[in-house]
């Protein structure tokens, strides 16, 4: 077997320690008697040997750690090789938390005591310790809204409604809708502003059928439900025809979708668009009035009782109560295959998903998903639930819970 001059000078060190196989060993030294430049080299290697054993005797077994060594030398690249991965694997983790952390989503750097704060709730719930549970929940800001809603009047509950004339007509517009799509005041050239109303399609509006055949140039046609209606030019979206006690009107088609116009109160007419003609508004004002009315006693009765707590005889209260209501729904209930599902940030608060397996005592048996709303604690629990077990449904709503029910 003939080696090249490369491969002989690599394995001349082992070939000097003896650790070359027997063919390699036979192959070296053929390959020694022909090349004087390997065979020059071999004897510089022997020189600097017998020198080293001049300065320091060679100790018995020095080829035996020599040949360990190299096997160490093996073993130590390969750890290091191990070390370098498992390093990897945690920073390419960090990057992705980095990565979440800027899109808030996900699992990330500021939401890891969210999550686990989660994770510990549903975990005590499933060993049945409910009081525990709902000490990780915070009614702060339960607690803060109550008080607020007592201080309202009235007039507080009334729809925020405002005059606003176009082309010599008045209509009512919910305060916000004028401020957004109307301006601060709106004046009588106002083609201009049922123009940008029509060609952006706005919804929730009442459009005189005149204005509406004046700006758009559409011709009204009958629909296949025998309904007059009209197609906006640019989008192509389908008005119908409302014939009313207080004129013709277009309305989009999709705004009527669950609304029989003819056949709704005014004041719910009202509360369900944001432009309306006076008229209407006038007639469904009492009823309007009476039901805010009604609202703010209710309300006021409801939670009365607050004002007289102070923020942590709530919290306690409120915890005691919604312990209690889990408590009811989970008799017979277990919880399973608990996984976390995402994590997003909204509005200054974590919103943290995760998904289980509920199953009840007759057997039935689905997947819920809870929604946490975290701000510190825990301070609200939404979800949802398969359809057609009220079992399950008892459990889903156990989880949420309003003062005074």
């Amino acid at each position: 077997m003939k080696l090249p001059c490369e491969v002989v000078r690599d394995l001349l060190p082992l070939y000097q320690d003896g650790l070359c196989s027997p063919g390699s060993r036979q192959a070296v030294e053929e390959h020694l008697k022909q090349c004087p430049d390997c065979a020059g080299k071999m004897r510089l290697l022997n020189l600097s040997q017998e020198l080293g054993a001049e300065e320091a005797p060679e100790e018995a077994g020095e080829k035996e750690r020599r040949s360990s060594g190299v096997f160490r030398k093996i073993r130590r690249r390969w750890a290091l090789s191990l070390v370098a991965v498992l390093l990897i694997l945690p920073l390419l983790g960090l990057g992705a938390m980095g990565w979440n952390q800027y899109r808030g989503e996900g699992i990330c750097f500021t939401n890891l005591d969210e999550l686990w704060l989660c994770r510990r709730f549903l975990w005590l719930v499933q060993k049945g310790r409910y009081e525990e549970a709902t000490e990780l929940m915070d009614f702060d800001q339960d607690y803060v809204d109550i008080l607020d809603c007592l201080s309202w009047t009235v007039e507080d509950y009334e729809s925020q409604f405002q005059k606003v004339t176009l082309c010599g007509e008045t209509y009512m517009a919910q305060s916000w809708f004028a401020e957004q799509y109307l301006g601060d005041n709106p004046t009588e050239d106002a083609d201009e502003s049922w123009r940008y109303l029509i060609y952006k399609d706005i919804p929730q509006i009442l459009i005189p059928l005149e204005v509406w055949q004046r700006i758009t140039g559409s011709s009204l046609e009958t629909d296949g439900a025998g309904r007059q209606t009209g197609i906006q030019p640019e989008s192509g979206t389908v008005y119908c025809l409302w014939e009313s006690p207080w004129g013709p009107f277009m309305v989009e088609e999709s705004d009527w979708e669950n609304v029989t116009p003819l056949e709704t109160a005014p004041e719910e007419l009202c509360a369900t668009l944001n432009l309306v003609p006076e008229e209407l508004y006038q007639e469904a004002k009492p009823a309007m009035d009476q039901s805010a009315l009604e609202a703010c006693t209710y309300n006021q009765e409801r939670f009365g009782t607050v004002r007289d707590m102070t923020r942590e005889e709530f919290c306690a209260y409120m915890r005691q109560q919604m312990a209690r209501s889990i408590g009811e729904a989970m008799a017979g209930v277990t919880f399973s295959n608990v996984d976390y599902k995402g994590a997003y940030y909204l509005d200054g608060r974590w919103d943290v998903e995760y998904s289980l397996t509920a199953e009840t005592a007759s057997g039935e048996r689905g997947r819920l998903t809870f929604y946490f709303m975290v701000t510190g604690g825990i301070s609200a629990i939404g979800g949802s639930c398969p359809e057609g077990s009220d079992t399950l449904r008892s459990v889903h709503d156990a989880f949420h819970i309003c003062f005074g029910e």
